[in-house]
């Protein structure tokens, strides 16, 4: 694949210089492959890694309140210079803390959270994290954490869309995955190649691709953690890959049954249909060929059938809620998402 796609993929790629210990964070569109590679990378006696803390995705939510529409609440008065007489001030919070200070004082509780769970390896130089989705957070992350480094995990959309749809089947909540390819490749996939690619152009990042890794593990990993500033010889890294079997971590690792499973980079050609991958093709295709991945037919600018028939549903919906039936829609719709929400909780569910 491309070497400039892949920013500091290369043997010689500079070390991320940071004061104090450092954090990692390893991202990537779900069932790409990163908890393998967050289990190879803490077989380094340098890193200690957590899996799935959630952090950046809970702090997105509670500063949403920061950005909500400025009606009545949100809002300080107060009476300039203190006397009846002086004119009424009325100011947003927003007018008197400023974005980048609210993102400083959330620092120390960050790095609180990052040293304790280093405190499992007082010797960990790295502390990594491993949450998929934080690749949609790299934002926020940057501003808490300006330090923070990313490893992103790609892997070929039709190969992440097949573990997709077995993982809905057997143990994901129902609803958290998508299980229709077009919604998949529109609001996954693609977003995520964008928001690596957005990520690409900055300091700290370097991206591996799932079928390199499966290829030539040794020499991947060995890449990475020279890019990370990490001494490795060849029998770390062998012994780190060894680990990483899928056997091995299906019985070291407490994940749900199912989770792991052949991680063969083409099983896609046996269990998604000829509609599926026309698909997924169709959609993703352009952002495939930048890294490698080649579509199994000739690419055409026609849209398949089935995508311009959901796409036409899609629009009578949106045109149906613009009408006179738009609030009472909203409003089924809104209980009914509150519904789903209760229930995942009394279930435990994410």
């Amino acid at each position: 694949m491309p070497e400039r796609k892949l920013r500091n993929n290369a043997a010689s790629a500079p070390a991320v210089v940071t004061p104090s210990r450092k954090h990692l964070f390893v991202v990537g569109c779900p069932r790409s492959g990163t908890t393998w590679m967050s289990w190879l990378l803490s077989r380094h006696p340098a890193t200690v890694v957590s899996l799935h803390t959630g952090f950046f995705q809970a702090l997105e939510r509670h500063l949403g309140w920061f950005d909500a529409p400025k009606d009545f609440g949100n809002r300080i008065v107060a009476t300039a210079g203190g006397t009846e007489e002086g004119d009424g001030r009325v100011v947003t919070l927003a007018d008197v803390l400023p974005r980048a200070e609210l993102h400083r004082a959330c620092r120390p509780l960050a790095e609180c959270l990052f040293e304790a769970v280093a405190r499992v390896n007082p010797e960990a130089s790295w502390v990594i994290e491993k949450t998929p989705e934080n690749l949609l957070h790299a934002d926020l992350i940057r501003a808490v954490l300006p330090d923070a480094a990313f490893l992103h995990v790609i892997r070929d959309p039709r190969a992440v869309f097949s573990s997709m749809r077995m993982a809905s089947r057997q143990w994901a909540f129902p609803g958290d995955l998508p299980a229709s390819p077009i919604t998949f490749a529109r609001r996954y996939w693609n977003a995520y190649i964008d928001a690596g690619e957005r990520l690409a152009a900055a300091d700290n990042y370097f991206a591996v691709r799932y079928e390199d890794l499966l290829e030539d593990g040794v020499d991947r990993l060995a890449a990475v953690f020279r890019w990370m500033g990490l001494p490795a010889d060849s029998g770390l890294c062998e012994r780190a890959v060894e680990a990483g079997a899928i056997d091995r971590m299906r019985s070291d690792l407490s994940a749900p049954r199912g989770f792991f499973r052949s991680g063969r980079a083409e099983g896609w050609r046996e269990e998604l249909s000829g509609s599926q991958v026309r698909l997924i093709e169709h959609l993703c295709g352009e952002r495939m060929e930048r890294f490698g991945y080649h579509c199994s037919g000739a690419r055409t600018d026609r849209a398949p059938v089935r995508l311009r028939l959901a796409d036409s549903v899609t629009e009578m919906g949106r045109k149906l809620v613009r009408g006179p039936l738009g609030r009472p829609l909203r409003g089924l719709f809104g209980r009914a998402r509150s519904s789903v929400e209760t229930v995942r909780g009394m279930m435990g569910g994410s």
